[in-house]
């Protein structure tokens, strides 16, 4: 069971696809209504487990009720769309 407080910890968002100025961030995924950011961090002097991360977002994925896709992973050091 993860701890909110403790490590492995993420920084998450929820996004509008579209903004209020009809602006796209994923072009190619224009049935995407919202985007979810996630970026796992790693506190210091603490183990990062995104294996344990990586589950509780697949969990959440799978249980939000309506349909989900990767539409973009981000490389080390890229900064965000």
């Amino acid at each position: 069971m993860l701890n909110f407080s403790e490590s492995p910890g993420w920084y998450f968002d929820v996004i509008p696809n579209f903004d209020k100025r009809d602006r796209v961030r994923f072009k190619d995924h224009l049935y995407c209504a919202w985007s979810i950011f996630t970026k796992p961090f790693q506190l210091p002097g603490t183990a990062q487990d995104l294996l344990e991360t990586n589950s509780f977002f697949s969990a959440l994925f799978s249980n939000v009720g309506f349909l989900t896709k990767l539409v973009y992973e981000y490389k080390d050091n890229e900064n965000r769309i």
